[in-house]
């Protein structure tokens, strides 16, 4: 978790190396998001056997995935010029 603090705070201090800091965040978290779904497809785990764990695949990884995809918007839209 000290990437995406590192992100966050190079962003707020405008660090020149920053938006590749958040680059190197929001690949390595998407990827790792989309290998767990990954793996949890080819091992046909029984929802069950998680437990109360259930509740990480089904309420937080979603949102996460949206987030990251949000950061590659927003990472890829054109610049504005007027700033």
């Amino acid at each position: 978790m000290k990437t995406p603090a590192a992100a966050t705070l190079a962003l707020a201090k405008r660090a020149s190396w920053a938006v590749a800091l958040v680059w190197v965040f929001n690949v390595w978290g998407a990827g790792d998001l989309l290998y767990a779904i990954y793996q949890g497809n080819i091992l046909k785990i029984d929802p069950g056997m998680f437990g109360a764990a259930f509740y990480i695949p089904t309420a937080i990884v979603p949102p996460l995935l949206v987030t990251h995809a949000l950061i590659f918007w927003l990472l890829l839209r054109p610049k504005r010029r007027d700033r």
